[in-house]
């Protein structure tokens, strides 16, 4: 009986999976609300916040509450809260799925109990007052998981989108565990990467929300273009997927999606995210220049790259043309 159930789960998963989506059209780009969460249909999160539960999963301390609207929010603190609130706006702006995310500088819980565990460091126990933190909406994850190598997204401008995109924020802690399929409300199932939390640093180091480190790669982001495909010198976890098999095709998809965001835009989401002005001038600024490098790059201005040995603090790697996938 157990394995015939085990064989009914994995069917419905695999017949989920096929009718999923890895792409939602958000509307014109420079038309978004970045101040808000993109195609987020739900009000921001509303005080008073009711405390429900800790949550113990995951390396930063994480809450769940409910706010003046009856809304479930799943809070975190920590160095995530600020890159994940920014990262997750662009991702939606570019039509991923992320959750929906807002920075709230402080704030203050309802029957916190006495008993907490890590988010003790981060809620007064007093007065239940907190500071920066990270509001994401209640998402539904449906039973399944993908991975880059699912055959309805082999070889789509989306997922050669998606690698884009990733390289463009800089998300050094990709993983298989934060890919799941997400039920939006109005019924669409997505393929979904959940967590956009280190991002905004350096990618080949456990880094985020440094804009030193991130403007300092920006220049050397990438190789250009050979034998039809985008040469990128990313370091970060899961390079030698994410770098695979992007081509200018890709390229151009994308960029004819996130070239449309303004510098106005961008600087709405990073005040959103709790940047000060200095760190929104300067993230907005490396921000758009990637976007300007693809930009250059699908218009056939990027030359021709020639191999060059990328060292970091823990590896030396050798950028080369991309292979096909296995």
């Amino acid at each position: 009986m157990l394995g015939l159930r085990l064989v009914a789960l994995l069917v419905v998963s695999s017949l989920i999976a096929s009718s999923a989506v890895l792409w939602h059209d958000p509307g014109p780009a420079a038309g978004l609300n970045l101040t808000a969460a993109p195609w987020d249909s739900g009000q921001p999160p509303k005080p008073p916040f009711q405390f429900v539960k800790e949550e113990k999963s995951g390396t930063s301390p994480k809450v769940i509450v409910k706010d003046a609207n009856g809304e479930t929010w799943f809070v975190k603190f920590g160095f995530e809260a600020k890159p994940e609130t920014f990262s997750s706006r662009i991702v939606r702006a570019a039509g991923y799925f992320a959750p929906a995310t807002y920075f709230l500088a402080d704030g203050k819980f309802e029957n916190v109990p006495d008993n907490l565990g890590r988010a003790k460091r981060e809620i007064d126990k007093t007065s239940g007052t907190f500071r920066n933190a990270r509001f994401s909406r209640k998402f539904e994850a449906v039973p399944g998981k993908w991975t880059f190598d699912n055959a309805d997204l082999n070889g789509t401008n989306q997922l050669g989108g998606l690698r884009l995109l990733i390289m463009l924020l800089s998300n050094w802690d990709l993983k298989y565990p934060n890919f799941a399929l997400i039920k939006l409300p109005a019924g669409e199932t997505m393929y979904a990467i959940t967590d956009w939390g280190e991002t905004l640093g350096q990618s080949d180091d456990k880094d985020r929300w440094n804009c030193q480190k991130y403007r300092n790669e920006t220049p050397h982001w990438t190789d250009g273009v050979r034998d039809g495909y985008v040469v990128m010198n990313y370091n970060g976890k899961m390079h030698d997927v994410v770098t695979n098999n992007i081509r200018v095709d890709d390229l151009k998809w994308f960029v004819a999606r996130i070239s449309g965001l303004t510098d106005g835009q961008i600087r709405d989401a990073l005040k959103a995210a709790g940047a000060t002005e200095e760190e929104t001038t300067c993230f907005a600024g490396a921000l758009e220049q990637r976007i300007q490098t693809l930009k250059d790059l699908s218009q056939g201005s990027g030359g021709q790259p020639t191999t060059r040995t990328v060292t970091t603090t823990t590896t030396t790697t050798t950028t080369t043309a991309p292979t096909a996938e296995k």
